[in-house]
């Protein structure tokens, strides 16, 4: 029988430490270059739609013009390519759900221009292009592999004179900015594709205390108009007056 917990013994310093990785993002501007230089490019919406979508290679490779809607501005994520040494299959995306992912105008202009890509390729074909109905295919038709899609990136990235070899940086990128502008984690989170908000909270967690340090200057920034112009904030609140109860048909009710 034991007579104590061993675990009492333990003390902080003892337990393993989880190292916290931080995602390592493209910088905004390094991503305008690559997009300025590779404006010619036939891998140019393929580069846009990573950038302004967050998607993973595998979805981008996975990708039919039948889970894209723009009129609607919307992408559904349906399926992920994996890879491994001679062999590939479709699965589910990663976490097992189909999500939709809510398009900025730079991911409608890159679906356009992949389609009209995409339609001289198969007049330049003679008849012989693959048309299994990818967004995003070799020139000859077909579809990419997920390391196809990464190469594609590093290759464009080198051309234009820049560091830039992991696609999964424009992802984090994709995510930072998000959080910058103001989207709340859990919108975030939906949009990614992570299977919990605690994923996201985590991995980009340096994210989330920059838009903390900048939204709580907004108290000193409206302090200062308030004092400024002498007039009070005005806050929508119900009164305690509001929630007294009052007799309806000799019942009390709010």
């Amino acid at each position: 029988m034991l007579l104590r917990n061993v675990s009492d013994s333990l003390r902080d310093k003892d337990m393993p430490r989880v190292e916290r990785r931080e995602a390592q993002a493209h910088e905004p501007a390094a991503i305008a270059k690559l997009l300025k230089e590779m404006e010619d490019s036939r891998h140019w919406p393929l580069i846009a739609l990573a950038v302004a979508g967050g998607m993973r290679r595998g979805e981008l490779a996975a990708l039919r013009w039948v889970d894209v809607d723009i009129p609607e501005r919307v992408i559904t994520v349906r399926g992920s390519y994996a890879e491994i040494p001679g062999r590939l299959w479709l699965k589910d995306p990663k976490g097992h759900e189909v999500r939709r992912i809510d398009l900025p105008d730079l991911a409608l202009e890159a679906l356009r221009r992949q389609r009209k890509i995409q339609a001289t390729e198969k007049l330049k074909s003679g008849g012989f292009y693959q048309d299994d109905g990818y967004v995003f295919t070799p020139a000859a038709g077909g579809h990419y592999n997920p390391n196809s899609i990464y190469k594609a990136f590093a290759r464009s990235a080198k051309s234009a004179g820049l560091e830039l070899t992991k696609l999964h940086a424009a992802r984090h990128s994709y995510a930072s900015c998000l959080i910058a502008s103001g989207a709340d984690v859990a919108t975030v989170s939906k949009l990614l594709g992570h299977s919990e908000i605690t994923t996201t909270l985590r991995t980009y967690a340096h994210a989330v205390e920059g838009a903390g340090r900048d939204a709580v200057r907004g108290i000193d920034e409206q302090l200062a108009r308030v004092a400024a112009t002498g007039q009070s904030a005005q806050l929508q609140s119900r009164t305690a007056t509001e929630w007294q109860p009052r007799p309806q048909n000799g019942n009390f009710s709010r």
